[in-house]
């Protein structure tokens, strides 16, 4: 597929950009986030280059709200975080990679919990790199996310999400598709983060259905 960066994006549904305000320009959830005193110091330390097959969604699956999970290694997972997880944070230091095998899900599912953070992984295989749903609310921040089977983020069903530092490429579909009554907030970011627009090779689009 030919790259192409996008300059703009197609105002159906709504997508904000470069909003690179204090908290109130955060997704509802991400703001409350944002201004935790204290910073997580870690739960779960999963790797998954030596643990068990699905070790990185029972981690998420014994997880409690607030809690940090630190991935390394390539998970070969399509994994969901449920209801109940808000605040959790998935962060693969910038080296791991979680790989959907199933096709036909995504490789990533948000379904439900506010607040979760999805930071510094490489995010390919799957449907759908990230989709974010059903009322969710997420900081996806400093990720790569590509070769996907069809878009690399969906935000759908209410949900809201700031999608800041990344780099989105050779997803067939698109990019970020916005749809089901979301709301994207495109390089919004908390006032002590550092933010850029994300990369995107391939199309930002944004409907009020899928």
């Amino acid at each position: 597929m030919e790259k192409r960066t996008v300059r703009g994006v197609a105002v159906l549904g709504v997508v904000c950009l470069l909003g690179l305000g204090g908290p109130r320009g955060l997704a509802p959830g991400v703001a409350a986030q944002s201004q935790k005193q204290e910073p997580n110091n870690g739960w779960a330390y999963v790797n998954c280059d030596k643990g068990p097959s699905g070790a990185l969604q029972r981690a998420i699956d014994r997880a409690t709200s607030g809690q940090t999970i630190h991935v390394s290694g390539t998970c070969y997972e399509n994994v969901t975080i449920p209801a109940g997880k808000d605040l959790l944070t998935l962060d693969g230091g910038g080296e791991a990679t979680i790989d959907g095998p199933d096709d036909t899900a995504n490789t990533i599912l948000v379904r439900g919990p506010r607040g979760v953070t999805i930071t510094r992984l490489t995010i390919t295989g799957g449907r759908v790199g990230i989709d974010v749903s059903r009322g969710s609310s997420a900081l996806i921040d400093s990720n790569t996310i590509e070769g996907t089977g069809r878009n690399g983020i969906i935000l759908g069903a209410f949900s809201t999400a700031n999608i800041v530092n990344k780099t989105i490429q050779n997803n067939p579909v698109n990019g970020i598709l916005v749809t089901g009554n979301a709301f994207g907030f495109i390089a919004f970011a908390p006032p002590t983060t550092r933010s850029r627009v994300p990369t995107v090779f391939g199309t930002m689009a944004s409907t009020e259905s899928m």
